[in-house]
């Protein structure tokens, strides 16, 4: 899974999303690709370092994060 943290109203993210659906239809079947808006689900972030946004995080199939890329 690849979990996108980041704001409805953060211009990046408005960018992107546009490539993050198109890269979750394109991975269908092998992985998803999930955003979060931190601004309204804060506590989706407790333990994970974001220290800006936005931030993409892989995760494995047991829920731990395999490595962010900010």
């Amino acid at each position: 899974m690849i979990v996108d943290f980041g704001a409805d109203s953060c211009d990046p993210y408005k960018k992107m999303a546009p490539l993050l659906i198109e890269l979750n239809q394109e991975l269908r079947g092998k992985a998803v690709v999930k955003f979060v808006d931190v601004w309204k689900n804060g506590q989706a972030t407790a333990g994970l370092p974001i220290q800006a946004i936005p931030t993409q995080f892989f995760f494995n199939e047991d829920g731990s994060p395999m490595c962010p890329l900010i």
